[in-house]
């Protein structure tokens, strides 16, 4: 029995020690170049009582790989009892020795591999005699692995470049990998890493490189290009006639400095480089050169001393023009730069935008004016002020600030202005003459005689006449002429000769003995012919010539009427005394005139907004109320010029008494001007305003007798502090009633918007503190500010009493605040948002 236990003992040992063991080589997928991994060695057989002490193994390296070493983890057979030895040619040699025997299965080893390209290789226990356990026993068997090396996943890391400046900081972002991922600088000296920013340290070229999860990794595809200093260049809007500048700024974040540089800056051939301004600036001292080279500009600059910019700073600025007067859009750009030979720049572009000049124009473009006399011109379109007024020929006239133009002496002129961005205009031709030559207006009885007199008006430069022809057209067919007419006459005593031909009378005249204009210079003696029974007939003057040109006179025809009415001139001697002057005293006595046809009468209507209380169709008469309404005319003291009488004078005795709808309400200034020329007053005198808007004479009571200045005139009135308006058509003056009715929206006044509509009742625009024919209510000579200076300039609730310009609405008080002030009408006037907008009297 004891026998064959010792023999099954034996037996079951030699079947121990006969038995194989396998080993497996590990299978590696979804490696990809530049991945580090493991590579298994399994025991697939229990070496428990095997007495495995030592081995050598021969395995296949991967040809796509580099053998790194041999890696033994907790839980390997190997864990705890020595590390093999390990060395790789094509195979990796693996060796081992213990002093106790490996027991279980499972892992042996790890061959660590770091994978260098792609491509699939079997691994293989090669060859197969060098794979031992002990030397020999127990005998292997061979389960072969393979290694797949695949490409692996394209990192992008972005930006994928960028231009920086030391200081300036990326948010890089990476994909195409397994997230997370770490970053790195491939240059720490250009640029660092902190978290997901890279920052920008000193110039030169770097990258961002970003490790995946499973160790891909990538950098970006561009360049992260440092460069030490910004250098940019601004941009300018203006005009094609205006001198544009940018600057030249610079920032040097590391506070590097700079004792030389070079410049390019490339704009366009379209664009004029006139000069780099320094002065103040970085390069102010510099040895600086510039110079030019088809569009490219070149700087050049160096100094002993070295320059810091503070921050941003600027170099200077540069300027250009325009020699093409088109618009036109150009970009200006850095085309290199290098400072101390060394430093680059980050550079940015700039730009030039010239527009074409808006249209301006003047206005009157064209227009004649007494010498002596002015016309103010002002400018349309979008003028960009100051402006400068100019004339052709200073002889002729001179021009303000304001554009008030004096005539001087007859010729003719352009007016001219230049604005302060370089725009330009002129006026048409513009005519100066001395004297006004008139066939004035007569009335004739049915077949009677008619003396029409020539006069010769004032003149400012006074020049004598020695000699005159003038040719006068007349209806031959209503008229007979009898005779040159100059006794009495500024030519009374010269030899005249004259002839006629088809309805034209032809005079010359000459003196040794000259007179000066101002007066009658003869009369045109016509028989009225039977056939002319009633109406009216045009005296024309065709042309004239004073001396050989000097004086120049503008002409203006007359109106001959003829009618079975009064105007009998019974006892006077000198017919033209009754028919051209109902006040002259004839030679034997004054000339009477029978009935009221032989006036001229204006009835005019007028409105003031001041005082107009809208729906009740009546103004105000707080001024005459409360005895603040002044006797004598206000407008001289104004500087107002009448022309002919006016000045100086006073009410009547009681003019102010009357109350209700005829009460007095305030003096105006109502002007007659020139039918074709109506910037020239012909006359002007003060009247008095009702407050039904009834203007009327001295005695607070009767209307205009215009008697003395019959024809065609534009009829205008004026007030102290509104604006004034004219009648667009010229009106007939002649005997009998005249009504002009300037509240009523059908009668036509000159310019646009000369009157404000208040319920249908149209009125003079009220604000016009200044009395310049504009209301402002900011900006130089603004019309609020006077209010308030008024009542003391700094408590604006304070109030003030009297007859003043600035009293807007004529109630006698002056305010700044509160109700009924005089202050927001001028404001409401302009258009009520604008406060710079202004309105502007419509006259000529």
């Amino acid at each position: 029995m004891r026998l064959s236990a010792i023999l099954l003992t034996f037996l079951m040992g030699i079947d121990l020690w006969a038995q194989s063991v396998n080993l497996q080589a590990g299978t590696a997928t979804g490696v990809h170049p530049g991945q580090v991994f493991d590579l298994p060695i399994v025991v697939n057989t229990d070496l428990t009582g095997l007495d495995v002490r030592s081995f050598q193994l021969s395995v296949t390296k991967p040809s796509t790989c580099t053998f790194q070493n041999v890696i033994v983890d907790p839980g390997d057979l190997l864990h705890g009892v020595g590390t093999p030895v390990a060395n790789a040619t094509t195979t990796v040699l693996i060796a081992w020795a213990g002093t106790a025997p490996l027991s279980g299965s499972g892992t042996l080893l790890r061959l660590r591999f770091q994978a260098n390209s792609t491509g699939s290789t079997n691994i293989q226990f090669t060859p197969a005699g060098s794979n031992l356990f002990n030397e020999g026993s127990p005998t292997l068997s061979f389960t072969n692995g393979s290694v797949s090396v695949t490409p692996g996943p394209v990192i992008t890391v972005n930006p994928a470049s960028a231009v920086l400046i030391p200081g300036e900081a990326l948010t890089l972002t990476a994909s195409g990998g397994t997230a997370p991922y770490l970053y790195s600088s491939t240059d720490p000296a250009v640029g660092t890493v902190s978290g997901g920013s890279w920052t920008a340290v000193a110039q030169g070229l770097g990258k961002a490189q970003a490790e995946d999860a499973i160790s891909n990794t990538g950098t970006n595809s561009g360049w992260y290009d440092v460069r030490t200093f910004d250098l940019d260049i601004g941009s300018a809007t203006g005009y094609t006639t205006q001198e544009l500048r940018v600057p030249l700024t610079m920032k040097d974040p590391s506070g590097t400095g700079f004792y030389a540089g070079d410049i390019r800056v490339d704009g366009h051939t379209a664009l004029q480089f006139t000069g780099l301004d320094v002065a103040g600036y970085l390069l102010d001292g510099m040895n600086l050169q510039t110079n030019t080279s088809g569009a490219s500009v070149y700087l050049s600059f160096a100094d002993a001393m070295p320059r810091s910019p503070m921050g941003t700073d600027t170099l200077g600025w540069l300027r250009y023009e325009k020699p093409d007067p088109g618009a036109g859009n150009y970009t200006l750009s850095i085309g290199g730069a290098l400072f101390d030979e060394t430093h680059n720049v980050r550079a940015a572009t700039g730009s030039l935008s010239f527009q074409n000049l808006p249209a301006i124009g003047i206005t009157p473009g064209t227009g004649s004016v007494q010498a002596g006399l002015t016309l103010l011109f002002a400018t349309t379109g979008a003028v960009v002020p100051p402006v400068a007024w100019s004339v052709s020929d200073p002889t002729v006239g001179s021009i303000d600030a304001a554009g008030l133009f004096t005539a001087l002496d007859n010729g003719t002129v352009q007016i001219s202005l230049i604005d302060a961005i370089g725009n330009t205009a002129s006026t048409g031709t513009i005519h100066v003459w001395d004297a006004l030559l008139k066939v004035e207006d007569v009335q004739a009885p049915v077949g009677g005689d008619v003396w029409v007199p020539v006069t010769l008006g004032p003149s400012v430069n006074n020049e004598d006449v020695r000699a005159f022809s003038i040719d006068v057209g007349f209806d031959a067919t209503r008229l007979a002429f009898v005779a040159w007419e100059s006794i009495g006459t500024l030519s009374d005593g010269w030899l005249a000769a004259t002839s006629t031909s088809a309805g034209t009378l032809s005079v010359v005249a000459a003196s040794a003995d000259p007179f000066q204009p101002g007066g009658v210079i003869g009369y045109a003696h016509f028989e009225v012919l039977p056939a002319f029974t009633s109406g009216t007939t045009t005296v024309t003057l065709l042309s004239s010539l004073f001396n050989e040109g000097d004086p120049v006179v503008l002409h203006d025809h007359g109106v001959l009427t003829v009618s079975n009415g009064g105007c009998a001139s019974p006892g006077c001697t000198n017919p033209y005394a009754c028919n051209y002057d109902p006040d002259a005293v004839c030679d034997d006595g004054s000339c009477a005139f029978s009935g009221p046809d032989c006036i001229a009468a204006l009835a005019l209507r007028v409105m003031l907004e001041g005082p107009y209380v809208t729906g009740s169709g009546l103004m105000d008469d707080d001024l005459r109320a409360t005895l603040l309404l002044p006797s004598g005319e206000p407008y001289t003291a104004l500087s107002y010029s009448y022309t002919g009488t006016g000045g100086g004078v006073s009410a009547d005795p009681g003019a102010f008494a009357a109350s209700g709808s005829d009460a007095i309400v305030d003096w105006v200034v109502v002007e007659l001007r020139d039918a074709a020329l109506p910037a020239t007053v012909v006359h002007s005198r003060p009247a008095l305003l009702q407050r039904d808007g009834d203007v009327v004479d001295l005695d607070g009571v009767s209307t205009l007798d215009l008697s003395a200045h019959t024809g065609d005139h534009h009829i205008a009135v004026r007030h102290r502090n509104h604006l004034g308006c004219m009648t667009a058509d010229p009106v007939h003056i002649a005997t009998g009633p005249i009504m002009v009715d300037l509240t009523s929206p059908t009668t036509t006044t000159y310019g646009t918007g000369a009157r404000k509509d208040l319920g249908g009742t149209m009125v003079l625009w009220a604000g016009d503190v200044t009395f310049d024919g504009l209301i402002k209510y900011v900006g130089a000579g603004n019309d609020r500010d006077p209010i308030l200076a008024e009542i003391g300039g700094t408590v604006p609730t304070a109030i003030s009493s009297g007859y003043k310009g600035t009293d807007v609405n004529l109630d006698g008080v002056i305010k700044y605040a509160g109700p009924s002030n005089d202050r927001d009408i001028i404001l409401t006037n302009i258009g009520g948002s604008v406060p710079t907008s202004v309105k502007v009297q419509q006259l000529p």
